[in-house]
């Protein structure tokens, strides 16, 4: 479908004359909208506690896969948007140090019209690779096989090749058990150490949080089971317990690299990004025309 895509846009240009200029035409204020949502988003976002709201990011990104069997059914690009707004938010947070003015108390509604922020970034981006691909129509700026190459690119920046979490083990296993030797003299750990790890930091990132909602619900049955007389017996019993599943199902527990995977502290720092530890990006905006 994709490689028809700049073809049914712009092939037959006598037909579709009208609809390609208005596109075309489209391209400045769509750039425009574009940077200045960039700039105006990096600046809430650095101006909000990053832990806080790479939980918000990422609790909205789990809801949203509630219910979904088949990627087929993630095809609205608000639906993509979500899933993607953590990454966004962490490359906002690498490239700029955090100066936190929003208060707690109010955390929440300028998490949400940041990710709705987000949301609009993201259609328009959509939208300016069409208005980008009539405008290149109508100054017939590329042979139409480049074209179609170049448009199709950038539809398919947002596709991440991720595996399907049962099959990663062996990819991970033929990929890292060679160097085996290297990681022990580094980091101390063992290739099969880093690929445990990788398998407890994905279940915790993707299962873990449920899993401690369902085994709160079956602590919560228990409770009811008992009679009044052995009731705060078992509470007391399974006090522990509890507290570390509450903080699992709805702190960020589970967001420790080291708590989950029993990975070195040396080993994670090599493998993460500081806050403001990349900044050369944004950098552009005092060079060039914005970001497009």
């Amino acid at each position: 479908m994709l490689n028809n895509s700049f073809d049914s846009l712009c092939g037959d240009y006598a037909a579709n004359n009208d609809i390609i200029k208005d596109f075309a035409n489209r391209c400045p204020q769509l750039k425009s909208q574009i940077n200045e949502t960039v700039c105006t988003l990096r600046k809430r976002i650095l101006s909000c506690n990053p832990l806080h709201l790479l939980q918000f990011a990422q609790e909205h990104a789990l809801f949203n896969k509630m219910g979904i069997t088949s990627e087929f059914q993630q095809l609205g690009v608000a639906s993509i948007a979500i899933d993607r707004f953590a990454e966004y938010v962490q490359s906002i947070y690498v490239s700029g140090l955090p100066h936190v003015t929003v208060q707690t108390d109010n955390e929440d509604n300028e998490f949400n019209r940041i990710l709705g922020d987000y949301i609009d970034l993201f259609r328009l981006l959509h939208e300016y690779y069409f208005s980008l691909a009539s405008d290149w129509s109508v100054k017939k700026k590329y042979e139409t096989d480049l074209a179609n190459n170049i448009f199709e690119a950038q539809l398919m920046y947002g596709v991440r090749g991720k595996r399907y979490q049962f099959v990663e083990k062996e990819y991970f296993s033929a990929l890292l058990s060679p160097h085996d030797e290297v990681f022990n003299q580094l980091f101390g750990l063992s290739a099969k150490n880093i690929i445990d790890g990788i398998e407890k930091l994905q279940y915790a990132l993707s299962h873990g949080r449920f899993g401690a909602l369902n085994k709160l619900g079956e602590m919560f049955e228990e409770f009811q089971s008992n009679d009044e007389e052995n009731l705060e017996s078992c509470i007391e019993k399974q006090r522990a317990l509890g507290q570390d599943l509450i903080s699992k199902a709805f702190g960020i527990e589970l967001n420790n690299i080291i708590g989950v995977t029993g990975w070195t502290e040396q080993f994670v720092k090599e493998l993460s990004y500081e806050c403001g530890q990349e900044t050369s990006f944004f950098l552009m905006m005092n060079t060039l025309d914005g970001l497009l």
